[in-house]
């Protein structure tokens, strides 16, 4: 009995944040058709622009990457500032690992930079992506929202994008 609680409570307690952050997303995500950002809103790149796949992500904390920007005595771009946050690279010639970095305006100030790691050398994790919103306030960029999901190998569990654990 003792076990199958320890068990429970985990379970339990995870789908119901999974709510919350789905409800607030979309309260999120209204804010930000209006074509404008509002004070406090974030933004959900799946619905800023439809990209035809409503895929999951997990949200990151973005408050010290921001005082990382402005604490920073050059001017970054929005792909140098993705670059920042995610400084791996691809270091071996083995297999066919790679990381793809593409910025597009989405019109109203915001820049979207996805970065997207895959065939990683991992044997559970087969690639990550990260999706960047910024704006820029004065002369530096402010990350608005930064989001991740995942891809697992090959029978260790999804191969799609997704949020949900690999084994």
């Amino acid at each position: 009995m003792r076990y199958l609680l320890i068990l429970l409570i985990p379970l339990f307690l995870f789908s119901c944040q999974k709510k919350a952050v789905q409800s607030d997303k979309t309260i999120k995500t209204e804010k930000v058709k209006r074509g404008k950002l509002e004070d406090g809103a974030t933004q959900d790149p799946v619905r800023v622009k439809e990209t035809g796949s409503p895929e999951k992500y997990a949200t990151i904390d973005v408050s010290k990457l921001n005082q990382d920007i402005a604490g920073s005595s050059t001017e970054l771009t929005p792909k140098a500032i993705m670059e920042m946050f995610y400084p791996n690279k691809v270091e071996t010639g083995e297999g066919n690992e790679r990381i793809d970095i593409q910025e597009e305006s989405l019109g109203n100030g915001i820049q979207r930079v996805t970065l997207i790691h895959e065939n990683m050398l991992d044997d559970s994790l087969n690639g990550e992506k990260y999706v960047m919103l910024l704006t820029k306030q004065g002369d530096r960029w402010s990350v608005v929202s930064l989001e991740k999901n995942w891809k697992c190998q090959e029978d260790r569990g999804h191969t799609t994008w997704g949020i949900e654990p690999c084994e």
